[in-house]
């Protein structure tokens, strides 16, 4: 019985030593990033403060195929239409610290970091000149049936979405590569 509690004394002493302030790791708080999803849905809804509808021109292009067309929308339509640009998000929790920022001359720019895997949101840079914000970012994906690599531009003025653009490339396995893009203005 006396070598079990000298056994706990020594171990408790030992685990009080072991909790040294000399020792004790600095945790890092998290990297908080640009917010794209909040300021895509300020953007739509900015739009949409004089009326209920907004009128965008649609430019549809794929490979040399082409299409033209005049469309009303909602604040549902738009935001759907707008959504793949929720893509840029780059704050969740698995991309934190995956990211090197950097500020100058209103412009705020994020390039993914060398050592992860060059997948996902590879650079977002966002520069505010006056009233005009512009946000552009490059998605790139792979997996064993396809490549897609997006290229993507939002321009804002006043908080008001007036300009996107994405336009790509993608390629599937056994098919031929597809070059696309889609721009959208909305019409005063």
């Amino acid at each position: 019985m006396r070598y079990i509690s000298i056994s706990y004394f020594c171990t408790m002493l030992a685990l009080f030593f072991s909790c040294a302030p000399g020792d004790q790791q600095i945790a890092q708080k998290p990297s908080t990033y640009f917010n794209v999803d909040s300021l895509l849905t300020a953007s739509v809804n900015g739009c949409l403060l004089q009326s209920a509808t907004v009128t965008v021109e649609k430019l549809v292009s794929i490979d040399e195929e082409e299409e033209v067309k005049q469309l009303t929308m909602d604040s549902a339509a738009l935001a759907k239409e707008v959504d793949i640009f929720r893509l840029l998000d780059i704050n969740k929790p698995n991309l934190t610290f995956s990211y090197d920022e950097s500020i100058a001359d209103g412009v705020i720019a994020y390039q993914l970091k060398e050592r992860e895997k060059q997948e996902g949101i590879i650079n977002l840079k966002i520069t505010t000149e006056g009233e005009r914000t512009i946000v552009e970012g490059e998605f790139v994906e792979e997996n064993s049936l396809y490549f897609t690599s997006r290229k993507m531009r939002l321009v804002m003025v006043a908080g008001c979405l007036k300009y996107y653009q994405v336009a790509g490339t993608q390629k599937m396995t056994f098919k031929d590569t597809v070059n696309f893009t889609l721009k959208g203005a909305i019409i005063d």
